[in-house]
């Protein structure tokens, strides 16, 4: 009879687990903060690794899903939870991207619809994040001299007292974003390109690339894109139309170059310039 092997001293895990990658789960708020809670913790329960929650609710005939996202519940997620985090929704900008993290503080932001609209909000989220870190340094540094001067009987006004109010609100906000800048890369050295550029490099890129579908899906996508990335100044000198109607990706190029001769001026515009908002009003009253 073969005898059985002894015990190894180091175990392997259960094979039926061991080629399980981490689990990644992407949420919307529930009715009430606290099925959400409940929720959130059954998922880490579960062995979700990662949580990705967008700040609104789901969407019913009642409740649509428009209108900004509580990052208040993001917030309160991301205290309950031991596994990382990421928040949202409300990311329209770089901005707005560190924003969020300090306000949800989570481990990381998502967005969909601001790189859509650019590409590059997350190298100016990135300039944003270290910006903020040098302006909140040197506020807590004026705050502090200003506590000084103030001991030594100089009248404040209104607003360097309000500075100095301030300056443990700033400390606390000044840590946060030092645990945000700190895991991040330097801030680039060069600006950011502006969307004619991003628009022109797009072009590029789907020259090389082309999606699969053949021409009409690359038309497809391109004018999606194209209209996301120069929606105000396509707008502005009543573009839309013309890159909507395009019929090859040499058209769309010709469009955008006609848009961005329009607003650096080296080419006149006849027409009359009008916001984006016009467009809208246009397009609600072709619909109704």
């Amino acid at each position: 009879q073969p005898q059985p092997s002894p015990p190894h001293p180091h175990p392997l895990p259960d094979r039926r687990f061991a080629a399980v990658p981490p689990r990644l789960t992407q949420i919307r708020l529930l009715d009430e903060i606290d099925e959400t809670l409940a929720f959130a913790q059954q998922l880490q329960d579960a062995g979700c690794a990662l949580l990705a929650v967008h700040g609104r609710y789901r969407g019913s005939p009642m409740r649509r899903r428009d209108g900004p996202a509580h990052l208040d519940q993001v917030a309160l997620i991301k205290q309950r939870l031991s596994v990382p985090v990421v928040t949202n929704g409300n990311v329209r900008s770089g901005a707005e991207l560190v924003d969020s993290l300090l306000l949800t503080g989570a481990d990381g932001a998502m967005t969909a619809e601001g790189a859509l609209d650019d590409p590059a909000i997350f190298a100016k989220a990135i300039a944003h994040a270290h910006a903020e870190r040098s302006r909140l340094a040197a506020e807590r540094r004026r705050a502090k001299a200003l506590k000084a001067q103030r001991r030594d009987g100089r009248h404040l006004t209104e607003e360097e007292a309000a500075v100095v109010r301030g300056r443990k609100a700033a400390k606390a906000t000044l840590a946060q974003i030092k645990a945000i800048s700190s895991a991040l890369p330097p801030p680039p050295s060069a600006a950011p390109p502006p969307p004619f550029a991003l628009a022109e490099q797009y072009i590029g890129l789907v020259e090389e690339h082309p999606p699969p579908g053949g021409a009409a899906a690359l038309l497809s996508h391109a004018v999606f894109h194209l209209r996301r990335l120069c929606r105000t100044p396509l707008a502005e000198f009543g573009l839309l139309a013309d890159l909507e109607a395009c019929k090859s990706l040499a058209a769309c190029a010709d469009v955008i170059r006609r848009c961005r001769a329009f607003a650096e001026g080296s080419e006149a515009f006849q027409g009359r310039r009008r916001p984006p908002s016009y467009w809208r009003r246009q397009q609600r009253r072709k619909k109704t």
